[in-house]
Formats: structure tokens, sequence, C-alpha cells
């Protein structure tokens, strides 16, 4: 009885112990939580439209590349369906690839499709069978009609209220698919690229027309816009008309060499909805190809004259896409930028070729502060110091005016400069 007793004594101690340190941690927890501060990692602005095209409401969301308020380039703009779903896909999709330089930054456009009536109400109607009327699906659906109110309402909104550069890319997933292929078929299509995930190349029209035979009459006829499909491999393994339809895309595609217009892909290891992180990514691929997009750093900076070879590359692509192509002026971590490739050339004491290159950069992109510093940076290198002060002094007033985090080092070093001087 006496060790029951202290038996329990213990385990009473104990537990008076246990009980304090959940509480503590909870006080600590409580005080932690309370220092947090709110942030978000990009801004996003929405409206709802009152169509008169559509007759109903809709939701859209917005968002602007993160320089957008401190420069006056034109941006691409991409349209996402689904957007309750792809759109932050979308964004975190371009933010990354455009950090890289694989892509131009662009305006993120996504639009809500969340009930089940509004998302089939824009569907293509399409037949299981081609030759039985009875095996239609969405046969309600009105692609056309949504493509009305993109083109009639929503789009001159954003072209009006946004700078935006004349090339649009249409997302769709699934019924959605049906408005960018309707958008698609056109001999004008309103987009100039579109990205068609977990898509049903096998199916047929409501009159019975293959939609595989129209995709590849249509690219082969008129190579004015991209089409990327997709589907999960999941889904194509559990159907033999999935796998013949994209393995014929494939080999017609390769065989009539269009891989620059149409790009048909089975994702590995894909789930319906799930192989959208990949798709959309690969999409972007499709459109925005590396071996086109990325410039040859690594070539062009042990050229005599780097920044010309980087300005005809720039104006070759601009031309080749039908809008101005920027370069990147410091990407996440990037040697292969205008900051990163000046760096080089400063570091091998090539100042004058740093120079040329930061002056062109900057009539593309006045307010970039990356350059602005690279300049200012560049000239203290030349031992252009009365210069330097002159444009370290831009530096900083662009740093007020832009709130960036760095004010306080950039003022440190104009006063490092006034004391060489």
């Amino acid at each position: 009885m006496i060790y029951l007793k202290k038996l329990n004594f213990i385990n009473w101690r104990k537990a008076i112990l246990f009980l304090s340190l959940i509480l503590f941690s909870g006080l600590i927890t409580k005080i932690n939580a309370s220092e947090l501060k709110d942030d978000t990692l990009f801004k996003i602005k929405t409206k709802v439209f009152d169509s008169s095209v559509l007759n109903r409401k809709q939701d859209i969301s917005i968002y602007l590349p993160d320089d957008y308020r401190h420069n006056s380039k034109k941006y691409p703009v991409v349209y996402v369906l689904d957007g309750e779903f792809l759109f932050s896909t979308a964004i975190n999709t371009t933010r990354v690839r455009a950090n890289r330089n694989l892509m131009p930054q662009s305006i993120i456009v996504g639009l809500r499709t969340s009930t089940s009536s509004t998302r089939m109400s824009i569907a293509m109607p399409i037949r299981r069978d081609k030759d039985d009327e009875k095996s239609i699906i969405f046969e309600n659906g009105k692609p056309e009609q949504f493509l009305s109110f993109m083109a009639k309402e929503l789009m001159p909104f954003i072209e009006s209220s946004y700078r935006t550069a004349p090339h649009n890319t249409i997302i769709g997933m699934s019924p959605t698919v049906g408005v960018l292929l309707t958008d698609y078929f056109k001999d004008q299509p309103i987009f100039t690229a579109h990205i068609a995930l977990a898509a049903d190349p096998q199916r047929y029209t409501a009159d019975g027309s293959s939609l595989l035979s129209k995709i590849l009459k249509r690219i082969t006829k008129r190579k004015n816009a991209h089409l990327y499909i997709s589907r999960g491999e999941l889904d194509v393994n559990r159907r033999e008309d999935l796998k013949t339809t994209f393995a014929y895309l494939r080999k017609e595609i390769k065989k009539q060499k269009i891989e620059r217009f149409l790009m048909a892909e089975v994702i590995v290891g894909g789930e319906h909805y799930g192989m959208s992180l990949d798709g959309i990514n690969n999409g972007f691929r499709h459109i925005y190809p590396e071996t086109v997009w990325r410039p040859d750093y690594l070539t062009i900076r042990k050229n005599n004259n780097p920044a010309k070879e980087l300005k005809h590359f720039y104006q070759q692509l601009s031309k080749q896409y039908g809008f101005t192509a920027y370069p990147i002026a410091d990407g996440y971590w990037m040697g292969l930028s205008i900051a990163g490739t000046t760096r080089y050339l400063l570091r091998n004491k090539k100042s004058k070729q740093a120079l040329e290159m930061l002056n062109w950069a900057m009539k593309l992109q006045p307010n970039n502060i990356d350059l602005q510093y690279n300049l200012t940076s560049a000239l203290e290198e030349n031992l252009q110091i009365k210069q330097a002060i002159v444009e370290a002094r831009k530096l900083i007033k662009m740093a007020e005016v832009q709130q960036h985090r760095s004010q306080h080092y950039f003022e440190d070093y104009l006063t490092e400069l006034i004391a060489i001087k």
C-alpha cells in the first residue's frame, strides 16, 4: 500500500509538471503568434463583372508583376479559366520562370467557374461516340458566348486598365478546354497561345467531327497560334482511346515538323487534375522554349561588344513574338542576366563594356533599381566618381519612391563615394 501511495504521488507530481509545460508552451506560442505580421507574396485585385453578354455576374482576379508600378513596360496577359483552382499555380509558375529568364513577366487574369452549372455552361458540346447523336455531353454548353464575353467585355477592360502587350494566352482544364479549342479552331483566334489541361482530343464535336482531325487540320492550314494539349498518365493508362490518340498526335507532330506550334504530352505520373502543376509549366515551355527565349549569356559576355549582341538578340526575339521582349535585370540568384553579366565584365576589367550594356538596358527599364545600382558601381569601377555620385543620388530617390528595403545601404554607398571624391 505504501508503494502504491508513493507511485500515485509520483504520477500526480509528473502530471502537474506535464500540465505546467503545456500551459507554458501555450503561453510562448501565444506570445510568438501575437508578434507575427500580415504579409503577402503578391497582391491580387478583384472585380465582379455584371456581364450583359453572359447575362450573369463573373468574378475575376488580377495579378500584376512585382515591378509593374515602377516602370512603363507592357506585359503579355494570361487568362486562366477554373481560376479558383489554377490561378495561384499560374502566378507562381510565371514568377519562377520569369525570374529565371525563361519567359516574360506577365499579367495573370483568373476567371472563377466555381459552380458546376457555371463550369458546364462554357464547355464545348461533344460526342463520346462519333456515330451516336445521343452520346453528347455538355449539350447546353455555350463556349462561343463565353468567348464573346471575353472579347467584348473582359479583354477591353484589361487592355484599357493596364499596360498590355499584344500577346494573350488562355488556360483551360477538362470541360473548360472547350472554350480555348473553340477559339483555336477560328481563322483569326482571339488568343495567341492555348494551354489545354486534362483534355479529351479523342472525342468528337456535336456534328460528329473528330477533334483530333480538326486540331491537325487547323495547325497545318494556319500556323498563327500555339496549342499545348496534355493529359495525366494515370488517365491515359486506363483509356485505350486516349493512349492511341496521344500517340498518334505525337507521331504526326514529329512527322509534319510542327513542334513549334503544337505539343501533345502525357504527364508522367499525372493524375486527372493534379497534372495541372506540370501542365502549366510545360505549356509555358512550349510557348517560350528555353532555346529561343533565353540568350546565351556565357557566349555573349565573352564577345567584343556584348551590349550589341544582346541588343540584337532581343530585337529578333521581339520581332518573333510581336511584342517588346525585355532582358531580365537581375533574376533570383542569377548570374545569367544584365546585372550578372555586368558583374562578370567588371571583374574582368571590362568596365567600358559593362557601361555600354547598362546604358542600353536602362533605356528599356529606366526605373529598375538593380540596373541603377549596377550602373553606379560600374562608374565607380571606371573611376568616374563624379558621375557615380550623380547616379547614386538617383538610386536613392528611386529607392525612396519604390520603398526599397536597401535604401539605407544606398545612402551609405553615396557617403562612401563622396569621401572618395
